[in-house]
């Protein structure tokens, strides 16, 4: 197991946290017994099996293999993380969405050509794509049909930083295809799916998100994710199409991972893991735990090898270095000279706002945001500046130039000073931290951090000036204590 640098640096920003107010951070790290970890492992993973992986590792870390254990961990878009690891995410256990993505660590000699040499040939878990809907199904949608009807507003992933969105293309198309139509028609039918997108976000569980937040009538997505959903109290339902394609999510160690890693691989693909997976949705690769009951098979289930496998549906469907459009550089996907090369592949784009159609979010934001700017910023400034020149400039000059106001000035320049010094150090350990890291309380440090932004400096002045100045509420003025006149 190579050092990470997550080590040595989470604890020293813990601690700079603690001193520094207003700011702080830690590595998400869980150790197995609480006696102090002596291996630390990252899990770089796509971002749906979050809620299993904070079940599997403290029990992984229970067993005599995962004993004196820790681990960080890290989730997002699958293609996203594949690059983050290319270029140079630590990363011991690289659990992501589809087979390519594993494919380009290969390619990279992060992975060795032998990941899958597993009983499960490198597959962790498998799921299928379902569509989720409103409570109650309001639109009746039941099946790939309905997606293409007018007013019904779909959302899936984008496919290009996506995992799951290719999952999604690929049960699309395969489900025309089984439903007896020719590649022409499968596509043609792609081109009418996308016109339907309104959304198409980074990653599935943004996608997610997004519905459960409101937006669109239907989503297409992993059946898991659908389940975790409902799982956690959110309102949808789900629809399994007749036709649909099996998920297969691979997971691999690095190159030069430990044996440490490759014994959570093991854990992860055991009956206890799988037990946990199916908990939360997902369907196990262990042929004897699965419950046809609680899972049933969709009438015409197909897997990526009826299209010849990942290698050829990549460069059918989502080949990225096809670049279009009047010189801009937007992925496309581009098809081999063949039938389908006649059709446009441009539907996988992510939606855009014709051209010279304003948007109203945007405009009633600006408006609100101007609005707070000049309750809590300008009008203060412009109360201040009134007040400070009422008397003329030549008194205006005589109180920013005496004693006090340079004393005053002074200290504040010495202070700014002394702390952004500070804030290069600390301030770059925990942004490195937040970024990189999940653990929790993460949002509530985050929000502690924005605090002070919140409160914009001429603001706070007045306060402290209502409160202890020469007229405040106080009954004593502060600029005249000795402890202002010390600072000063």
């Amino acid at each position: 197991m190579r050092p990470t640098p997550k080590t040595s640096l989470a604890p020293l920003v813990l601690v700079c946290a603690l001193l520094m107010s207003a700011c702080g951070g830690t590595a998400d790290s869980q150790s197995g017994d609480g006696s102090g970890a002596s291996t630390k492992l990252s899990l770089v993973a796509y971002s749906t099996p979050k809620e299993v992986y904070e079940e599997i590792i403290p029990a992984f870390t229970k067993t005599a293999g995962g004993r004196g254990v820790s681990f960080s961990q890290s989730y997002g878009a699958s293609g996203d993380q594949a690059r983050a690891i290319i270029a140079g995410l630590p990363t011991d256990i690289a659990a992501l969405s589809l087979e390519p993505d594993i494919s380009k660590l290969v390619k990279e000699k992060l992975v060795g050509a032998d990941w899958k040499s597993t009983p499960t040939k490198g597959i962790l878990s498998h799921s299928i794509v379902v569509i989720g809907v409103r409570p109650g199904n309001p639109k009746k949608i039941k099946g790939w049909a309905d997606l293409v009807k007018p007013g019904v507003d779909v959302l899936t992933p984008n496919p290009f930083t996506s995992g799951g969105a290719r999952w999604n293309v690929m049960a699309a198309y395969g489900a025309q295809i089984e439903q007896g139509r020719t590649e022409a028609q499968a596509i043609d039918y792609l081109g009418k799916l996308f016109k339907n997108v309104v959304v198409q976000d980074k990653s599935a569980r943004e996608s997610l998100q997004n519905f459960t937040g409101g937006k669109g009538d239907a989503i297409i997505s992993y059946e898991n994710e659908a389940i975790t959903a409902k799982q956690k109290g959110e309102r949808l339902d789900y629809v399994i199409p007749d036709e649909t394609v099996l998920i297969e999510n691979p997971i691999a160690t690095t190159a030069d991972a430990g044996a440490k890693a490759k014994a959570f691989v093991d854990y992860a693909l055991s009956e206890p893991a799988q037990k946990v997976f199916a908990a939360k949705g997902y369907r196990r690769v262990i042929a004897s735990l699965v419950d046809p009951k609680t899972y049933p098979e969709p009438r015409k289930q197909f897997d990526i090898t009826k299209f010849g496998g990942w290698d050829a549906v990549m460069k059918k469907f989502f080949d990225p270095r096809t670049r279009s459009c009047n010189g801009s550089s937007r992925a496309s996907v581009s098809a081999p000279a063949d039938a389908h090369s006649q059709y446009d592949w441009h539907w996988l784009l992510p939606r855009r706002p014709a051209r010279g159609r304003r948007l109203a979010g945007p405009a009633i934001g600006g408006a609100l945001a101007t609005a707070y700017l000049s309750l809590v910023v300008l009008i203060p400034l412009a109360a201040v500046v009134a007040e400070s020149t009422s008397g003329g400039w030549p008194a205006f000059w005589r109180a920013v130039s005496g004693d006090q106001a340079v004393a005053a000035m002074r200290f504040t320049v010495i202070v700014s000073f002394a702390v952004v010094a500070v804030n290069v150090v600390t301030g770059t350990l925990i942004a490195w931290v937040l970024v990189r890291d999940h653990f929790p309380g993460r949002r509530f440090v985050n929000a502690l951090i924005d605090l002070p932004f919140a409160l914009p400096t001429i603001v706070a002045g007045l306060v402290l000036l209502a409160l202890y100045g020469p007229k405040g509420a106080a009954p004593f003025d502060i600029g005249f204590t000795r402890a202002s006149r010390c600072c000063s």
